[in-house]
Parts: structure tokens; sequence; C-alpha cells
């Protein structure tokens, strides 16, 4: 189990103590908080995959992710924005605001919810290559999360390799 590094813990005690921090607190608290962050690797656990019958004719799918979380604080995805694809190919794109989206702390997991209108760039036809590959690799991601009452925009994701399923509703 990995535990978030002491700048995390105690850039959670700061923001309890001191609930409005001067600017040049809040730019270094920031700052550590993206270092921790960064030292994050492997969050998406897997990406499942939904295509049906309109996919073909939209070139829309439908994705859930699972995400976990290694850090000693619940980490509440906001907003996801995201490209994905294989051997440096694009092949998915989508922006994805959340409500209620919490990854407990120590190692948990938890599932999006039902991500709909993740734009196929190749087409939906093109796309049905990489389904025996069984992995896809998130090229560039922003999140909006907030983690230990500290509220992160435009934070930075790349992942390759990710588990990937592909659900084929096409009935």
């Amino acid at each position: 189990m990995k535990f978030a590094p002491l700048s995390l813990i105690a850039l959670a005690l700061g923001a309890l103590a001191t609930p409005t921090p001067g600017p040049e607190v809040s730019e270094v608290e920031t700052r550590d908080i993206l270092s921790d962050l960064g030292d994050l690797l492997d969050v998406v656990q897997h990406v499942q995959v939904i295509i049906t019958l309109d996919t073909l004719v939209t070139n829309l799918a439908s994705v859930v992710i699972t995400l976990k979380n290694d850090l000693i604080f619940p980490l509440h995805i906001n907003r996801i924005q995201s490209k994905a694809g294989v051997n440096g190919t694009t092949y998915a794109e989508f922006d994805a605001t959340f409500t209620n989206f919490t990854i407990p702390p120590f190692g948990k997991t938890a599932n999006s919810t039902v991500i709909p209108n993740v734009n196929l760039t190749q087409g939906a036809i093109a796309s049905l290559d990489i389904i025996p590959l069984g992995v896809i690799d998130i090229q560039k991601a922003s999140l909006d999360l907030t983690v230990a009452l500290i509220p992160i925009k435009g934070f930075p994701y790349a992942q390759t390799q990710i588990p990937t399923t592909y659900d084929l509703a096409l009935s």
C-alpha cells in the first residue's frame, strides 16, 4: 500500500488550520500537491468501452472508467478531458463532468458513471481494429479534482497499457 508523502499530509492539516491562506502559501501548496499527485502511477485500472449499433453510424461510444486512489484522502473527480489511443494514434476523445465521483482512500477503486458521447476520432469501423489488443493508452488527459479539501484544475495525466474491454451491444 502506498501512502501520501508528508507534504500532502501537511497540506491537509494546514488547510484545516488556516482556511484562507495568503497567495504565496496557496501557490506553494498547489505545487506540492501537484508534485505528490504526479508520483501516483496507474490511477486508471480499467476502461470499459460500450459500442452499440448507433455507434457504427454516429461514431460515438460510451465508457466506464475504474480509478484507484493510493492517497490517504478521498479523491473527488469533478471533470475529465481525455484523448486515448494506441501506438500514438488517437481513437477516442471525451469531456465529462461528474457531480459525485469519489474514490475512497488507501488503494480503493471506484467506477465512473457511464460516460456518453465518446468521439471515436478514427470512426467506429476503423476503431474495431484495436479491440483484440485489450489495452488503450491515455495519451493526454486533464483532470479537475479535489483532494484534501484542495481543488485542482487541469491536472495533466497520461498512462499507457490500460486493460480495456469492449462490450458490443449490437442487438
